[in-house]
């Protein structure tokens, strides 16, 4: 399934400050628990942001949601008493992104669906705070000109989207020339699509917001 997400100005000013940041450290974005339940490890996040000079979003960028992070401590020891587990890496990066900086904890390879882990976080005392996202060789930046929809308002969170179509018109674009969708896209249906079996999971330490 395709979701579009909304970048936000007041941390990034440009789609290219927020690019640089993520070939750096990867993508985590946070997400609530009713919206994270209707994921799968492998769906496909569309981001969107307004370029200066530009009232309409442009669509510059997709990752897949391979991780979860942002959880705390109690979370991680439920995850890993309930679930099957591999360590992949014992944390201790420290991360300065727009939004906030924080240390990195361990993280480890989860055979568990992300609703499933949803559902570990909702029972916690202390959830932690919940992001989606990925590692960095794992995005994806559109061509330049970057496809612009002016009738998507900026909203918080993520909703479904059409990304076949979006996709479709993405490689009828002719080199240099900048197309512009009408309409957003909606997708409303629930795709009952087979997610991958596996994600990542990470805990963070010390998170301070900017």
């Amino acid at each position: 399934m395709f979701w579009l997400h909304w970048i936000g100005k007041s941390y990034y000013h440009t789609p290219k400050n927020f690019l640089t940041e993520a070939r750096k450290f990867g993508i985590t974005r946070r997400i609530g628990l009713k919206t994270l339940k209707r994921m799968k490890w492998g769906d496909r996040v569309v981001c969107i942001m307004r370029e200066p000079g530009l009232k309409s979003g442009s669509l510059f960028m997709e990752f897949p949601v391979t991780l979860i992070s942002g959880l705390s401590a109690e979370v991680q020891g439920e995850v890993m008493a309930k679930f099957d587990y591999e360590i992949v890496d014992l944390g201790g990066m420290m991360v300065s992104r727009g939004c906030g900086s924080y240390v990195t904890g361990p993280s480890a390879t989860v055979n568990a669906s992300i609703e499933e882990m949803a559902e570990v976080i909702e029972e916690a005392d202390d959830p932690g705070l919940p992001m989606i996202g990925c590692r960095p060789h794992e995005i994806k930046i559109f061509t330049e000109p970057w496809v612009i929809m002016p009738a998507v308002p900026h909203r918080m969170g993520f909703r479904t989207f059409d990304g076949g179509t979006f996709l479709k018109l993405l490689g009828s674009v002719e080199n240099g020339k900048r197309l512009s969708i009408p309409g957003q896209l909606y997708f409303d249906e629930e795709v009952d699509e087979q997610g991958e079996d596996t994600g990542q999971v990470e805990t963070v330490i010390n998170y301070a917001k900017n």
